[in-house]
C-alpha cells in the first residue's frame, strides 16, 4: 500500500507492506516495513529528500534514515 503526494513545491511518499509466513510445525511469522519521505524543491533546481525507513524482520526492529539532494540544470548541444 502507497501514497504519493505532491502540492507546490512539496512532496511526501507513505508505503507499507506486510508479509505471513507459516512453515509446517513452525508458528507463524509476520514482518512489516514501513517508508516515509518528505522532500522540497526549490526554485534554485536544489531538491532535498528525507527519508525514514522502519523494517521488522525475523524478529528484529531496525530503522534507517537518509537524506538525498539533487540538483538539476539544463544544458545545449
Amino acid at each position: 500500500l502507497s501514497f504519493l503526494g505532491e502540492w507546490k513545491s512539496w512532496n511526501v511518499a507513505l508505503a507499507t507492506t506486510r508479509r505471513r509466513t507459516k512453515e509446517t510445525g513452525a508458528a507463524t511469522v509476520s514482518d512489516y516495513q514501513y517508508q516515509a519521505s518528505l522532500g522540497y524543491a526549490f526554485e534554485s533546481g536544489l531538491t532535498a529528500d528525507f527519508g525514514w525507513k522502519r523494517l521488522k524482520e525475523s524478529g528484529a526492529i531496525t530503522d534507517r534514515i537518509g537524506l538525498l539532494f539533487t540538483y538539476e540544470f539544463g544544458f545545449r548541444c
